[in-house]
């Protein structure tokens, strides 16, 4: 049996139905929004395209260490981080640190050293030569109140003269070093021997701040 609704109801139940039809027409066309979406940001290029070795020198001598350097680059040229992966192609003649670039002379010759990250290879052709041994003999010469030279190598044994001036100096060395040291002394030339290995300090116990290091061999 079907139902007649009194009239003052059936214009409520138009309005009703009128409305939930705008709902559903608005929902089906997306709310009604206007906004578009967002594309996603491109990500930089970190891909490695080429290594390069750098900083450092060709050569080093026999005991003699040199740190190397390498960047990594990507297609358009610009700086990407990397991790290197260091390795020597005749590591009886030089070897190198395989996360340090550090490269030590083993022998006379030559050795490639290559660093390596991204599939991609830098080099550097490294000349190893004889060591030059430490001078037997040197002079250390005080025209005012410094050491010059302020750092001298010697080899074991060798001797060291200090030449003095006018003005007055004094000379201490470092523990250890097995030489005498020279007391308050103008216009003479002392030297002093020394026969033990090491880094030893040498200082004017006259003038503050006049100091410098002897390094035996």
């Amino acid at each position: 049996m079907t139902r007649t609704l009194p009239p003052r109801f059936a214009g409520f139940a138009r309005a009703s139905a009128n409305l939930c039809a705008t709902v559903l027409v608005a929902a089906a066309c997306g709310g009604g929004g206007s906004s578009s979406p967002t594309s996603p940001s491109t990500p930089a290029n970190t891909t490695v395209a080429s290594v390069a070795v750098n900083g450092g020198t060709n050569s080093l001598a026999v005991g003699a260490s040199v740190q190397l350097g390498a960047t990594a680059q990507n297609s358009a040229g610009t700086a990407v981080a990397a991790i290197f992966l260091w390795s020597s192609n005749n590591s009886a003649v030089a070897t190198v640190g395989a996360s340090t670039g550090l490269v030590t002379g083993i022998a006379v010759g030559s050795a490639t050293i290559t660093a390596t990250a991204g599939g991609f290879s830098g080099t550097r052709t490294m000349g190893v030569t004889a060591a030059v041994p430490p001078p037997s003999s040197a002079r250390i010469d005080m025209p005012g109140t410094s050491f010059q030279p302020s750092q001298v190598i010697i080899a074991q044994g060798g001797t060291i003269t200090w030449v003095f001036t006018a003005i007055n100096h004094s000379v201490f060395f470092g523990t250890g070093s097995g030489a005498q040291d020279i007391a308050v002394t103008t216009n003479a030339s002392v030297a002093r021997t020394f026969n033990t290995k090491g880094t030893f300090a040498m200082n004017c116990g006259v003038h503050a701040g006049m100091s410098g290091t002897i390094t035996v061999q």
